[in-house]
């Protein structure tokens, strides 16, 4: 009997939660506010998941180098903990192609780690790659826990291939485990 209400406060515990992160302008209705400069990256109002427009970025068949392979933003973190980043993409005639020698991951989205004066600490993790033509997909990279120094998490929308990708709807969840 005296350990049924332990027992009850135990058994009543979340085993997971989830938040939801800010990220600024994460369905391009302010264009590309708030994401870095790309010479390929462009607002599309025909072309959307949610909302009015998304983000396109077009690279085209005879590119070898790195331009304009990403939009990326720094969002604020608390170091130590996990996190998973996601994005809506779809795709137009997407194929591989390494470009400025790196490796392709179709149209997807990254997560890495940056100190607390936004240089870059860690590597992440790529979510599955879409290549071709297909329609929206939610993609997701794993969850992973941010470096203890971290002090943002950055974003990659990656088009490290040839053809079209749009992005739109990016999130940044924090997990919390308990135990």
């Amino acid at each position: 009997p005296e350990g049924v209400e332990a027992r009850r406060a135990m058994l009543a515990q979340t085993a997971m939660e989830q938040s939801d992160v800010p990220v600024p302008n994460a369905g391009f209705e302010e264009g590309l506010k708030g994401w870095s400069d790309n010479p390929r990256a462009a607002v599309d109002t025909e072309a959307q998941h949610v909302g009015n427009q998304s983000a396109r970025v077009t690279i085209p068949v005879d590119q070898t180098d790195r331009t304009g392979i990403y939009l990326v933003q720094q969002i604020p973190v608390a170091g130590g903990l996990l996190y998973s980043a996601e994005a809506w993409v779809r795709t137009q005639d997407v194929v591989g192609a390494s470009l400025g020698e790196m490796f392709p991951t179709g149209a997807t989205v990254i997560l890495e780690w940056a100190d607390k004066d936004g240089k870059w600490l860690a590597a992440g993790d790529y979510a599955q790659g879409s290549y071709g033509t297909t329609d929206w997909r939610r993609v997701s990279t794993k969850l992973m826990r941010s470096p203890k120094e971290a002090g943002y998490a950055i974003v990659f929308l990656s088009m490290r291939a040839t053809g079209s990708g749009w992005f739109d709807d990016v999130k940044l969840t924090q997990v919390k485990r308990n135990v």
